[in-house]
């Protein structure tokens, strides 16, 4: 009597002599030629190790990528919600300094803590990106926007913390009045 291999249908013996011993091979499942002998081979040979990669290009820069599910690249997606989440955080701060009113380049617009005790990372495009938007909307509710000179500024304390810690209030205040639906 014989077995029939489960990768690639040939028949070998239920018995076997290697190395002057009679050995058993009722419960092998495979082959000496797709699992050799003493090589401990117990993965599912009949299941193919890889997927093959569908290789695409990106919609939206044309790079090869391999996602098998997205027509876009990784890359593409990472800027798409790295935009989305800015856009949506500078619709609700404003894009300019609330100190100053500097509004050329929203990259020289940083947010600054008004209580440095409480903050729990710094709110950066990349930690924007990085957490969920309730924690973003959390941690953002905490400071004020300005630009890097006036930061600097707070920072050496040519501007009171008083005059900060009072526009950051009245400045939140008119957020939360403006749209409280949408935003807390």
């Amino acid at each position: 009597m014989s077995k029939i291999c489960k990768k690639c249908n040939k028949e070998f013996p239920k018995w076997i002599v290697v190395d002057g011993k009679e050995r058993n091979l009722q419960s092998r499942k495979f082959c000496f030629d797709c699992s050799p002998w003493g090589k401990h081979n117990t993965k599912k040979l009949d299941i193919p190790k890889f997927k093959t990669k569908v290789i695409k290009n990106c919609q939206v820069c044309n790079r090869i990528h391999y996602h098998p599910k997205s027509n876009t690249c990784q890359a593409c997606i990472f800027q798409k919600k790295k935009k989305d989440k800015q856009k949506k955080v500078y619709d609700i701060v404003g894009r300019e300094c609330w100190l100053c009113g500097y509004d050329r380049c929203l990259k020289a617009l940083c947010f600054h803590h008004i209580d440095p005790k409480t903050k729990e990372f710094i709110l950066t495009v990349r930690e924007m990106v990085g957490f969920k938007w309730e924690r973003v909307q959390k941690e953002m509710k905490k400071c004020m926007l300005v630009c890097t000179n006036c930061h600097n500024e707070i920072h050496d304390s040519l501007i009171s913390n008083e005059k900060c810690f009072q526009l950051y209030q009245d400045k939140w205040k008119k957020i939360n009045d403006k749209d409280s639906s949408n935003i807390f």
